[in-house]
């Protein structure tokens, strides 16, 4: 049976909120390089560690091939529709509907053409100026702050360590994480590069599955990794969610084979997270389906929910948890 990982975020990372998910029985913990500061995964990692001595903690690598919108007020946006993709550095004036990236090495990359997808809005860039995308929407939607900007489509070449990834993998050498994700992996030189930079540790390094050409190779990546690690969000943005399904099952008997650890982050406690009482039927087959096959299952829903507590409850009705308070 899979155990149950929350995802460590604003919500969750509050000492009294880490002790009562302790509480509940929750002993696999993620932490995104992504989001937030490393002194703040390092005080939440500290409180964790002092709090039970058989946590298992996972860090995510950022990867290369997404970025983020900044902190902003939503922003409504209709089908067809202009709207600019902008660097925080850009100086030239904004459109009346903007959204602010962090970081510049996204923008330049997006090139004409490019279909993008922004949480589940999709969109089409028209012109780059330099550090900004004039775009159009494809539908419409409401985008909000936090949401991952990451292509729809046939995406360029990821170099999946990046220059980031590299510096904060002296931040995973202090974390002194089980496992370290590399995102977006598609190139088992860059599992070796972080073994390297890794040195004497004994961090295993998941190969973090998200887009088609890391489905292609992943049997090269379970032969280079320590553990395969399916992201079902990112991923679902390139394949139907048919084909989801099938590449988390894939996925799981390619793990087998190699006698390594596998890791769905599953995406499937959203109900909950928007305030419902329950998972829907949906949400409980996939969960059960997804559990004869991996090792770890994730919620990322707990970094932001206000209701991480009422998803952790569920995990443990579920058997999701390994651990049962007494």
């Amino acid at each position: 049976m899979a155990q149950f990982v929350a995802t460590v975020g604003s919500e969750l990372a509050d000492p009294k909120n880490l002790s009562k998910a302790v509480e509940i029985g929750v002993r696999g913990f993620r932490f995104n390089l992504a989001r937030r500061l490393p002194h703040q995964h390092l005080a939440a990692i500290r409180i964790l560690r002092s709090l039970c001595s058989d946590v298992t903690i996972f860090v995510d690598l950022p990867g290369a091939a997404k970025a983020r919108v900044g902190r902003q007020r939503e922003l409504v946006l209709v089908a067809n529709e202009l709207f600019e993709i902008r660097d925080a550095s850009c100086e030239a004036p904004p459109l009346d509907k903007s959204l602010i990236i962090g970081g510049t090495s996204f923008v330049p990359r997006a090139s004409p053409g490019s279909e993008l997808r922004i949480g589940t809005l999709d969109c089409r860039v028209l012109e780059s100026r330099g550090s900004s995308l004039i775009c159009v929407t494809i539908d419409g939607g409401t985008v909000q702050s936090g949401q991952s900007i990451i292509w729809s489509s046939a995406s360029p070449p990821v170099d999946s360590l990046t220059s980031d990834d590299v510096r904060l993998t002296e931040i995973v050498r202090e974390i002194k994480p089980t496992y370290v994700a590399l995102s977006f992996s598609e190139r088992i030189d860059a599992i070796y590069q972080l073994r390297c930079l890794l040195g004497d540790t004994n961090i295993k390094i998941l190969a973090k599955i998200e887009t088609v050409r890391g489905l292609v190779r992943s049997v090269q990546l379970a032969e280079a990794a320590d553990g395969l690690m399916i992201g079902r969000n990112d991923l679902s943005s390139r394949v139907t969610l048919a084909g989801v399904s099938e590449a988390t099952n894939e996925l799981g008997v390619n793990s087998h084979l190699h006698q390594i650890p596998y890791v769905v982050a599953a995406g499937l406690f959203s109900s909950i997270a928007k305030g419902k009482g329950s998972l829907s039927l949906a949400e409980v087959a996939q969960l059960s389906e997804i559990s004869l096959h991996a090792d770890w299952v994730v919620s990322d829903e707990t970094s932001y929910s206000s209701n991480w507590w009422k998803i952790c409850e569920v995990a443990l009705q579920l058997g999701l948890l390994g651990y049962s308070p007494k």
